[in-house]
């Protein structure tokens, strides 16, 4: 049956962190993604483990034994570090234009995120892997963000945001703002080094 939003709902009353295993093959890991948008939309801790080609659980299990498993699912990969595995046969992530493609789609995916303290950890883990400045990374999402954009986050409004709305400043921005008040780490200078720019009405 069809993963849905209702089934990530239930989950997270369990965890707010989960591993999905994907088949080997192409096919089997392109519909595993679609239940991606579904934890995503929740603000759920994604990671992916992919078995090797031609093997499901089952037959992996049988051939291996349950150890082999654990050991798989313990070294899963990030959501981004996995949705670039992926893009890289699409594109050519050692190009400047292949770069931007791969950021772009993956960026689309981040907006889903309700929570802009996972977004901004998710950038960073996407300029470290394409070598791209973090900063030009959050001007991109800021477009996507933006009206007539890509892409929309589902999540409903927050306080920063309804704020926004009558000041005319955009959510994404309010959003920042109000978890960088709130995170320690993320006030520190050098994590907000070259981030004001990108500020409609920096103070």
């Amino acid at each position: 049956t069809a993963f849905t939003q209702r089934h990530a709902k239930l989950i997270k009353r369990f965890t707010t962190q989960v591993v999905l295993c994907f088949d080997g093959d192409a096919a089997g890991q392109m519909a595993g993604l679609r239940s991606l948008d579904a934890f995503l939309a929740e603000g759920m801790e994604v990671k992916i483990a992919v078995l090797p080609a031609k093997e499901d659980p089952d037959s992996f299990v049988r051939a291996n034994g349950p150890q082999a498993l654990l050991k798989l699912l313990a070294g899963a990969a990030d959501f981004v570090t996995f949705r670039l595995s992926l893009l890289k046969k699409k594109h050519d992530l050692t190009s400047e234009t292949g770069k931007a493609h791969a950021a772009k789609e993956v960026l689309a995916d981040l907006a889903k995120l309700p929570s802009v303290v996972h977004q901004n950890s998710c950038i960073q883990k996407l300029a470290e892997i394409l070598g791209v400045r973090e900063e030009a990374l959050w001007m991109e999402f800021k477009k996507l963000q933006a009206p007539g954009g890509a892409q929309k986050s589902g999540a409903e409004s927050s306080p920063a945001q309804a704020a926004g709305a009558s000041s005319g400043i955009p959510a994404w921005e309010m959003d920042w703002t109000a978890a960088v008040l709130q995170n320690d780490q993320l006030l520190e200078k050098e994590s907000l080094e070259g981030h004001y720019e990108m500020l409609s009405d920096p103070l």
